[in-house]
């Protein structure tokens, strides 16, 4: 009996363990999140920004792409041809037709961005980041604006302008006649 009794004293004397998380455990642990979260909601709008970057410049080679595998196999009669000015809307909805799964927008527009070019100026000042830009020209190095014309549309550029730091880029065809 003096065992069990010498049990029971100890069990009545014993520390109760811990329970629970200190205030200084606690604080430490809210800081260390508090500042992880700083640092992605700091670093979110650039990532967002950048991943439209890439959807622009990922239209517009396919747009690009389009365009030259519309210039040799559908050539005219006498000679391959580009789209012209007043028919690129026509282009851009037979390319959503035909696998690209909407007509290319800017990431920012809800509508077609791609717009003729009404000039053969340089484009740097027309083209912003809610639109491509697509400018034919003519063997002459005129803007190839019919596609009635005599003269067939040989090269083109297409212009897009980047978000992150408003740099204006384009893209020329293959055929350079």
């Amino acid at each position: 009996m003096v065992v069990q009794i010498h049990t029971r004293q100890k069990e009545k004397t014993s520390i109760r363990p811990k329970l629970g998380f200190t205030i200084v455990e606690l604080l430490i642990v809210i800081t260390t999140i508090g500042i992880i979260l700083g640092f992605v909601v700091a670093y979110l709008p650039e990532s967002q920004i950048r991943a439209r970057d890439s959807e622009r410049k990922s239209d517009t080679e396919t747009i690009a792409r389009y365009l030259e595998q519309k210039y040799t196999t559908e050539a005219s009669a006498s000679y391959p041809t580009y789209p012209s000015t007043s028919s690129i809307g026509s282009a851009i909805t037979e390319l959503s037709n035909k696998g690209f799964e909407e007509a290319p927008v800017s990431p920012k527009d809800d509508n077609s961005s791609v717009i003729a070019a009404a000039s053969t100026a340089d484009q740097n000042t027309i083209v912003d980041s809610d639109s491509y830009v697509y400018q034919p020209f003519s063997p002459d190095g005129s803007l190839c604006t019919t596609s009635t014309s005599s003269l067939p549309c040989v090269r083109f550029v297409l212009w897009y302008q980047l978000e992150i730091d408003d740099e204006v880029k384009s893209i020329e065809s293959r055929h350079q006649q």
